[in-house]
């Protein structure tokens, strides 16, 4: 970071040296979750090079795309898709492939947490069309990795189960042989195994990899935290699913620490502030129950209709019970 402001204060303004090093403090910011610090340096970076370089410079392109992350990983997914369609703007001038799969990449998350999930479906697919053709090189392979995840994901969103685990055979493939088998990265495949899992009713493969993915995740700096909190959600539903409350209690209290700590009162908090009643509600605990529900409701302005009045309906369960 030190090394980056010095070559902001001896670079010109308005020259590419300063758009790099504009852009490189962002992704420092960026690395280390600080979104919101982030974003300006991104956008400070766009402009710069928006006024200085030649219509179709892939570099404007690869700045919107982390412009995009930033909105992404804050839960602004109406900015983040603006930002994805200025850059589909900059690719018909651009055409630079490898660049564009990752904006598919980026538009297809954002379609996923939408609930669009045949959009998502879509732009993965174009991604992984355009990575198998560079998987020569290691960066592309890695990212052909990730969207493969991504995609097994939406398969299971949407109840297609041996697809996504098709994609996730893929996946561990080449993670186990890239970073090996108790990496971070082969930690996030075995969540969503789990999960699968989870959702076709083999409860015992999915607490294996479910736990699995928990021991690695959990108290590693490197994990973003809506990883960390939801392998403690999913192995929360598997306990309450199996009828073994206090087990799920103990992970999903787990989940919402993790999530307040990171964003209060975020979508992922408000969330688990919601299972965390529920789990209270398993437990008959009533008071308890009702204050983590209403918590939830009361500082969730209906931005979220679908969460909202979801947890109003296990407070009248609460009520009736």
């Amino acid at each position: 970071m030190q090394y980056f402001n010095a070559v902001l204060q001896d670079a010109a303004p308005n020259t590419a040296g300063y758009a790099h090093a504009l852009q490189n403090i962002g992704i420092l910011h960026f690395n280390a979750r600080r979104y919101a610090e982030a974003l300006p340096y991104f956008e400070r970076a766009l402009k710069v090079r928006s006024d200085i370089l030649p219509t179709g410079d892939d570099s404007c392109m690869n700045t919107m795309g982390w412009i995009s992350y930033c909105h992404l990983y804050m839960q602004d997914y109406d900015a983040a898709e603006k930002a994805l369609e200025l850059s589909d703007e900059l690719y018909q001038v651009v055409k630079d492939k490898e660049t564009y799969a990752g904006i598919l990449h980026n538009r297809a998350s954002i379609y996923h947490l939408r609930g669009r999930y045949e959009e998502a479906l879509a732009a993965y697919s174009e991604a992984v069309d355009i990575y198998e053709r560079y998987l020569h090189v290691r960066m592309a392979k890695n990212s052909y990795i990730t969207v493969l995840n991504g995609m097994g994901k939406t398969y299971a969103a949407i109840g297609e189960f041996a697809k996504a685990q098709d994609a996730y055979s893929k996946v561990e493939e080449f993670r186990i042989m890239e970073y090996g088998e108790n990496s971070l990265e082969s930690a996030v495949l075995y969540n969503n195994r789990g999960t699968a899992y989870l959702r076709t009713g083999d409860y015992r493969e999915a607490e294996i990899y479910l736990l699995k993915a928990y021991d690695i995740m959990i108290d590693n700096d490197r994990c973003h935290y809506h990883e960390q909190s939801t392998i403690c959600t999913n192995l929360s539903m598997l306990y309450s699913t199996l009828r073994q409350y206090y087990k799920a209690l103990t992970y999903v209290l787990k989940s919402n620490e993790i999530a307040e700590k990171q964003m209060k009162y975020g979508r992922q908090h408000i969330m688990t502030l919601a299972e965390v009643g529920h789990a209270y509600h398993n437990l008959k605990e009533y008071i308890k129950s009702m204050d983590f529900y209403f918590e939830s409701m009361e500082n969730n302005p209906q931005q979220d209709g679908d969460l909202f009045a979801g947890t109003a309906g296990h407070v009248a369960q609460l009520a009736y019970d």
